[in-house]
């Protein structure tokens, strides 16, 4: 099913099979606009295929700024629904959003329409989320687009949408480092602040997201989520905590009497927030242990960090699905009191160095809707790896 939105005078335009393509383009939904560019085929005739690669890539880039559709197998002459040959297209559209723009691009690209009289011909759409990293740059020009399809952005245009990026990062780190100061953790943990250091995660939709009613519940919560032999994840948050802004579960002892810091890593709060996004905090960040009698050693949870992480990463994928949104996603980790901490005992007897920083923070743009989290989880969790002297080793390593 594909819906997308194209414009006010167009408003959400669904369909999901060849008729349905050809009652929309009928009903005069799928003219070229901003939101929308037509292709009868791939290579026109006549066309290299390098060319063809070009203004394939040009298409996508415009259609980043605002979102919308790049639909191959209509007429942009007369709307009309032919079809092409799409064998191999899908393949060759994933490669240039990946190699002929810059930043790379994401689309997702839809199974293709097949003619109902002709199994050689289709139409395949290609949806286009708005990016949160646009304007994106091809053949060394930036691309937009207008009324009449895409064009190149000018100098004003660009410093526009490079400043809008900018801010919603600035505000996203804000929300990022902001939630130390509102811990739900800090009620659970006695003698807090006991010098542990926690883990803090937050993702949120790129852009504004239509929701639907969606399962209710921690057996909701936990399904389709990659269990960790750490204590202390999302599948172990089956308590129902409460908060204004959300739904929310943590993972509490079950007398209700404050932990030592000792057992604080086995804490874990996990936030639906109603404006669609999600946070997640731990105990588990850094800790201090005897290693030998008179000799403490302050350790780094590289394995629980990353199993939150990708546990993240999942409930991401989740609640895409469940709404129908195909967009990115921003997501950022944050682990404080880091300065100092090894990553396991042989780091001590090894005399190994230590991490260097206060504190771990990254923050990153993703698919909502990706069956690799692992490799996602990669690019939040490469600098905390390098910072303890573990980067050869995978998140899939260092998680279980």
């Amino acid at each position: 099913m594909v819906q997308q939105y194209l414009g006010p005078a167009m408003g959400v335009v669904s369909f999901s099979t060849w008729s349905e393509l050809v009652e929309a383009a009928a009903g005069g939904l799928l003219e070229e606009s901003v939101w929308c560019e037509l292709k009868e085929m791939a290579t026109p005739a006549g066309t290299a295929k390098k060319d063809a690669n070009l203004e394939m890539a040009r298409d996508l880039a415009s259609l980043s700024v605002d979102g919308g559709l790049l639909i191959y197998g209509v007429r942009d002459r007369d709307f009309e629904v032919v079809g092409c040959d799409t064998a191999g297209l899908a393949d060759r559209i994933a490669q240039v959003s990946a190699t002929r723009i810059h930043p790379p691009l994401s689309p997702t690209i839809q199974p293709a329409l097949v003619h109902p009289d002709d199994d050689a011909r289709a139409v395949l759409v290609v949806q286009v989320p708005p990016s949160p990293l646009a304007p994106h740059m091809v053949d060394g020009s930036y691309w937009g687009r207008s009324s009449n399809g895409k064009r190149k952005l000018d100098d004003a245009e660009v410093r526009r949408l490079l400043l809008q990026r900018d801010r919603g990062e600035d505000a996203f780190l804000s929300r990022l480092t902001g939630m130390e100061a509102r811990d739900p953790l800090v009620d659970y943990i006695e003698g807090h602040p006991t010098g542990n250091g926690h883990i803090y995660l937050v993702a949120e939709p790129c852009v504004p997201v239509v929701r639907s009613e969606e399962p209710q519940g921690s057996a909701a919560l936990r399904q389709g989520i990659r269990p960790s032999g750490w204590p202390g994840t999302v599948p172990d948050c089956t308590y129902r905590a409460f908060d204004p802004t959300g739904e929310a579960y943590a993972s509490i002892p079950a007398h209700g009497d404050p932990v030592r810091s000792q057992y604080e890593r086995g804490l874990c709060h996990v936030l639906l927030r109603d404006d669609s996004s999600i946070e997640v905090v731990s105990g588990g960040g850094t800790a201090e242990y005897e290693t030998q009698p008179g000799r403490p050693a302050k350790f780094l949870f590289a394995g629980l960090i990353s199993a939150l992480a990708v546990q993240t990463l999942q409930l991401i994928e989740s609640r895409s699905l469940t709404w129908g949104y195909t967009g990115p996603w921003r997501i950022g980790l944050r682990v404080t009191k880091t300065r100092g901490t090894i990553y396991n005992n042989n780091d001590v007897f090894n005399q190994m160095p230590t991490f260097t920083a206060d504190e771990y923070i990254k923050t990153t743009v993703v698919q909502g809707v990706d069956t690799r989290p692992l490799e996602q989880a990669q690019g939040l969790l490469t600098g905390l790896y390098r910072g303890l002297g573990i980067e050869s080793q995978t998140v899939d390593q260092i998680a279980n």
